[in-house]
């Protein structure tokens, strides 16, 4: 397994030295499990079942179990998982290459490591990824002329409705008003 980054995302983590790396390859991959879930919509009709018309396709989820070692570049186990940990702290997408196939767009939602007596100059870890969709929106300016009348928003002409009154109790309306939630809660004098 290999994350795949964009060249700058590296650079910006550790510095020059990474200017045409953008891979960090993982050294043993244990375990891939691989989630494409779906969602099928459900809206209910009269006779009481559901109507299914739509499926969503979600996001992608990725779990790896793998292993970092001391390699013969002289990166050490332990600065593999530092690396890990600065790319998960970036919130920055990146690609994630495995067996069954590239996934883009892939943050980590979860990283964790674990360590043996036995396993002197190794990290075992789990991370979990998932895809996420980026967006991006784009304002335009649109011309009023450019627009046919027949579309343009037609108000309905202002109408003078006169003077109103503002209708307020008077105070006897008000003592009778409390005097009966009084009536009904205390009951009569």
């Amino acid at each position: 397994m290999a994350l795949i980054f964009d060249p700058g995302t590296l650079r910006g983590l550790f510095g020059p030295q990474f200017n045409s790396i953008s891979t960090l390859q993982v050294d043993v991959t244990l375990s891939e499990s691989h989630e494409l879930p779906s969602t099928v919509t459900e809206k209910p009709v009269e006779d009481g079942s559901n109507s299914n018309d739509n499926v969503i396709l979600n996001n992608a989820k990725v779990s790896i179990a793998g292993v970092l070692t001391d390699d013969r570049l002289g990166t050490s186990q332990a600065e593999k998982w530092r690396a890990l940990q600065d790319i998960r702290r970036s919130r920055e997408p990146f690609t994630v290459v495995t067996s069954l196939g590239a996934y883009e767009n892939m943050i980590f939602t979860s990283i964790g490591a674990s360590r043996e007596v036995s396993s002197v100059g190794a990290v075992f870890f789990n991370a979990d990824l998932t895809q996420v969709r980026i967006i991006s929106s784009e304002t335009v300016q649109v011309p009023l002329r450019a627009i046919p009348e027949s579309r343009k928003a037609k108000q309905a002409p202002k109408q003078d409705k006169g003077k109103q009154q503002a209708i307020t109790d008077t105070p006897e309306a008000s003592e009778r008003k409390r005097r009966s939630i009084a009536v009904q809660i205390f009951g009569e004098d």
